[in-house]
Formats: structure tokens, sequence, C-alpha cells
């Protein structure tokens, strides 16, 4: 069941044996999960895109949580319950080889996954705040949802909405910053409403168009509250990222793709911010909605490319894994663009996998084609 020391492995009654804890002494502080749920929603995909984004040598490094067994998520919400187990351990056992928390990355699967990834760190962590990127809410109810996909309810589970769901530390509205908003429903609008008006830092797509996203970022600083001396808040981050927070030029290979979305760059940024503001180093990633087959060839793999550079931001730039990688693989732009300037923070210049590549990042492209050769055939 785990590959770890027997002296660090939790008895089996910890998690449920539907999952599966690959650990690697020695490595970095660092969880992987793969999640392959797609019972959220009704596209089929979803659970398979996350290949695409295994390309960094790093990861080889870390600790896996294998949930690709999609018959663990039939029940979805009750299957991110199972993800959330089996990450309890995971972190405890990581805990137990660096001394420390890691951080916890979850590739997906659609969104339903966050249920189970932020009761993880929640437990674990109760002050543990939540920035979530996506152009949905994603706060309706059962009762509510006029889909009834589950999806785009996980914020409702977190924040308590759902009164049969055993959040045990539910979200407060001063806990939650939502980033990249444009499609919201009218119930979920009366949600947003109530949290706002009770410290909930909201703000659309169009905000970060009108003042610019370290606009933002600045104002969130002031609403958290001040940092120690070290910089950092007192409590560690989770990052929710739907990749539909993306406009579609970027990432089309999406579920719900929404126009008048975020720029790479933006979700860059916010990711940088994070992992600099949060406390101990801890910051946490999501990455939800990636859809491979929903789009044309060109449009799969610009939309792996821009989510690639996203997750590269992350691990380059997180205090814990960025520290211990020490492999020089990295997706960031090395070259200039035209005129001899680095594109910067906020531009829309990452419309496609051209221009601005580094060797290493060309190298780590190939490796990212070599993964999806194992979807299915895309359209045309």
């Amino acid at each position: 069941f785990f590959s770890s020391s027997a002296s660090q492995m939790p008895a089996l009654s910890q998690v449920d044996t539907y999952g599966f804890v690959d650990a690697t002494s020695g490595g970095i502080p660092l969880v992987v999960a793969v999640a392959a749920c797609h019972q959220g929603q009704s596209k089929r995909g979803v659970d398979h895109s996350w290949q695409a984004l295994l390309s960094d040598s790093c990861m080889t490094q870390a600790m896996f949580v294998d949930f690709r067994d999609t018959r663990k998520f039939k029940d979805p919400v009750k299957g991110s319950v199972l993800l959330s187990r089996n990450l309890e351990v995971a972190a405890e056992v990581a805990h137990n080889e660096h001394g420390r928390d890691a951080a916890v990355l979850t590739l997906g699967g659609d969104h339903t996954i966050s249920i189970g990834t932020v009761l993880a760190t929640r437990k674990r962590n109760p002050d543990t705040r939540v920035v979530w990127i996506d152009a949905h809410a994603d706060i309706n109810t059962p009762c509510s949802s006029l889909s009834g996909n589950c999806h785009g309810m996980p914020m409702a589970h977190l924040c308590g909405f759902v009164g049969d769901f055993p959040m045990v530390h539910p979200l407060q509205p001063h806990e939650i910053v939502y980033i990249g908003l444009r499609s919201i429903d009218a119930v979920e609008q009366v949600r947003l409403d109530t949290l706002k008006a009770r410290g909930a830092c909201i703000y659309l797509a169009s905000d970060v168009h009108a003042r610019g996203i370290h606009s933002i970022l600045q104002e969130v600083s002031v609403a958290w509250g001040p940092r120690g001396c070290d910089g950092r808040f007192a409590f560690p981050i989770h990052v929710s990222l739907d990749v539909d927070s993306m406009d579609p030029e970027y990432t089309p290979a999406t579920g719900t793709p929404v126009p008048g979305g975020l720029t790479p760059e933006h979700v860059r940024a916010v990711l940088k911010w994070c992992n600099a503001a949060a406390g101990h180093g801890i910051c946490h990633l999501d990455i939800c909605e990636l859809n491979c087959y929903l789009s044309t060839a060109l449009g799969a793999a610009k939309s792996v490319h821009n989510t690639s550079r996203v997750l590269d931001a992350w691990i380059t730039s997180h205090p814990l894994v960025a520290s211990a990688r020490g492999d020089g693989c990295s997706f960031e732009s090395a070259r200039p663009t035209e005129g001899g300037r680095q594109s910067p923070e906020g531009s829309a210049s990452s419309a496609g996998p051209t221009d601005e590549d580094s060797e290493s990042r060309r190298e780590s492209i190939d490796s990212v084609w070599g993964h999806m050769d194992t979807l299915s055939s895309y359209q045309i």
C-alpha cells in the first residue's frame, strides 16, 4: 500500500483502501494527487487530461496519491471525501519524512475534487484560506442547481451550505477570495453578495481587466491583514484553479468556456503572490477541468501549453518545491519577445505554444505531447 518505510506507515484503517499512496523516500515535500473524477459533470475526457501536465521531472521526487480508478467517484462527492482521507495520510507520511507539512498539488478531474482537497488541507490546518480562480462561483447546492452537476457545487459544500455534508471546518467568508468570475446564476449571486458583505473578496474577470491583477492582489493583502516579519501571513493558502478562468483564446479545451476571461499571466501572477504570502511557505494547488477531448488538436495543444505555464509558475516560485528541484527544468520563458523585452505579468502574450520558449521548455513540451498519445483522438 505504501512504498515508504514501515515506521512511517499509518495504520491502513486510517485511509480507505480504494486509494493508493506511493511515497518516495528522500524526495521533496510535495504530494501530487491524480484525481480522475468526471462524474461531477457530463462530458467525457476531463478525467484523462491530467496526463499532459505530468512532464516536470521534479514530480518524480514527490509522493503520489493515485486516484485514477473512476469507480471511486461513482458518487463524486463521496469520492472526493475518499480522496481527502488519502491526502490526509499522504500529508502525515510526508510530514514524518521531511519534518514539515508538504505542499499538495492535485490534478483533476472536474472541480468536484476540490471538495476533498480543501477538506483535507483544512483538517490539517483549519486556518487555511482559499483562493478560487474560476469563471463560475461553484456555489450552487443540490436544491438550487439548474444542471444538477456536482462540479458546480464544491464551494457550497466547503462553506457549509449543504446540510448533510461533513465539513468539520467550514470556510468563513473572510477566508475566501474569488478571482475571474463572469458566469453566475441568480441564486449564486445572492450567496456571493452575502459572502462579500461578510468579508469575502470577490473579483470578476472584468475587475481584473479594468484594474490590473496586482492592484487586486494588493487589496487582498490589506483585507487579509498584517504579515509577519518574514513577509508571510500566519495561515496557509489553498488555490483551486479551474482552467475555464482563462479566456477561451488560451484554454479552449474545457467543458464550460466563457469569453472575457483571464490571461495565463494573470493566473501566474496570482500563484506567485500566493507562494510568496502563504504562511510557513505552504501553498496548495488544484488544477481542474482541462479536457483535451473538447477541442481541436491545436486547441488542445494551446490549452496544455498555457496550463503548463501556469503550473510552472507555481512550481518555480514555491519555496518548498522549487528549492528542492535542482534539475533546472522550467516552462518559464527565457527568450525576450520582439523588441528585446520580456512580456510583463498580465499581458496576453501566451496564446499558443509558439515563441518565447527556452530549450528546456522545448524538451519539456516533447514530454507533454508524449503523454497526450494516451488520449483519444481530438476533433479535427
